[in-house]
């Protein structure tokens, strides 16, 4: 009874998180002023009773990467909630196909099915990907060719005619690739001298049409008049 009446009363004096791994001394916050020595005495008992009820939880064991077990504790939900560490992310600006999108009234947060219905195999397969170029190359061995058939070139066949069309694609594709990067590139060197020669205009358009300017730019080049 008297252990009883010991627990209960420890019970009453400490406010237990466990989800925060937390536990507060009431009598501390709201009780007369302690000694150091009650303090390390009360932290004491406050982090034996933690422990405890931590031991009291449910376990699931885990293989570790340099020792053969993990005891992995399973924590409730916490009591307390915690402010954010770091402000709300911003929301993003709209893309330019977004902008499009809700302007005709289309639902950008649709997502694209890849999975589609095979009606001959009875089978769910998939429309794009790795999975579906395989599935393609395993089943597509054998097609009927039309009697106004004409290969590409001498001794070709279907397939060989959809492989050479899609290098085709593929050259052009890459071609038209680099032909925008080298396009981004001029574009942006040409937005930086355009960037640069503003900024000397802005230099020489003075009360004095850049008179000292023009001495301190030769003045720091070293030029004479």
């Amino acid at each position: 009874t008297q252990k009883t009446n010991n627990r209960m009363a420890l019970d009453a004096q400490y406010s237990l998180d466990v989800g925060n791994l937390c536990i507060t001394d009431t009598s501390v916050v709201s009780g007369p002023h302690r000694t150091e020595d009650e303090l390390l005495g009360s932290a004491t008992r406050a982090v034996k009773k933690l422990v405890t009820e931590c031991l009291a939880l449910p376990k699931t064991v885990k293989k570790g990467k340099f020792e053969g077990r993990l005891d992995m504790l399973q924590l409730p939900v916490p009591v307390t909630k915690l402010p954010r560490e770091k402000a709300p992310p911003k929301p993003k600006p709209l893309t330019a196909w977004q902008k499009f999108a809700l302007k005709k009234g289309i639902d950008i947060h649709r997502k694209k099915t890849n999975a589609t219905f095979d009606e001959e195999r009875q089978i769910w397969v998939d429309k794009w990907g790795k999975r579906a170029r395989e599935d393609r190359e395993k089943h597509d061995w054998l097609r009927e060719m039309p009697q106004d058939y004409v290969a590409g070139e001498d001794g070709g066949d279907p397939f060989l005619d959809d492989r050479r069309a899609k290098k085709t694609r593929m050259d052009k594709q890459k071609t038209n690739e680099d032909r925008n990067k080298r396009r981004q590139e001029l574009m942006a060197k040409a937005a930086k001298e355009v960037g640069d020669l503003n900024a000397t205009v802005q230099k020489l358009t003075t009360a004095s049409n850049g008179k000292f300017e023009l001495n301190k730019i030769r003045k720091s080049k070293g030029l004479k008049k």
